[in-house]
This record gives C-alpha cells, sequence and structure tokens, in this order.
C-alpha cells in the first residue's frame, strides 16, 4: 500500500509538467495576440505616439516575449511556483490575488 502510494505522489511531478507545458503552449499558439490589444489600448488611453513596431519591441521586452520560448517557460513556470501570476492586464492587480478574492464566491 506505501509503494502504491509512493507512485501515485511521484506521478504528480510529470503530471504537473505536462499539464504546465500544454498549459503554457495553448495561451503562445492561440490565434490573435495579446500585444495587438495592449497597442490598441495604449492608442484609446493617449498613452503617447508609437509606431506599432516600436510598441510592439517594447512590450515584447517587457513581457519578455523576445527571449527564446524555453527561457519563458522556465520564468513562468518559476513564477507560478513561487505563487506569482503576474499582473492583471487590465486592472494592473497581481492575478493571484484577484482570483483569491473571488474563491468564496465560488
Amino acid at each position: 500500500m506505501q509503494t502504491y502510494i509512493l507512485r501515485r505522489f511521484l506521478l504528480i511531478i510529470p503530471t504537473f509538467l505536462l499539464v504546465t507545458i500544454i498549459i503554457f503552449l495553448t495561451v503562445r499558439l492561440i490565434p490573435g495576440n495579446v500585444i495587438e490589444k495592449m497597442i490598441s489600448q495604449m492608442a484609446l488611453m493617449g498613452a503617447g505616439n508609437f509606431s506599432n513596431e516600436e510598441a510592439i519591441a517594447e512590450i515584447e521586452r517587457f513581457l519578455g516575449l523576445d527571449l527564446p520560448m524555453y527561457i519563458q517557460y522556465g520564468k513562468w513556470l518559476g513564477g507560478v511556483l513561487q505563487g506569482d501570476l503576474g499582473l492583471s492586464m487590465w486592472t494592473k492587480a497581481p492575478v493571484a490575488r484577484i482570483i483569491s478574492d473571488r474563491v468564496p464566491a465560488s
């Protein structure tokens, strides 16, 4: 029985990694682009006169999207393991706090 429990517990690790890889790749490969959305918001708010290429390059650097995908994944996974889910694009509040605020209602 202890061997079975230990084996099941150890299977959590590859399962977790597989799920995180699927989530990461899904977010990166779905149609649409978060950068285009951010540029359109900046234009609506009058946040400066950016050429599209300049704005895209700046946002890619800020979000770390100019790095290779395996480095992006490593940074993302490290943040998730530390409870840092990033900041909301809309409210600029920590995503972990937004989720924790909503948990009691569910």
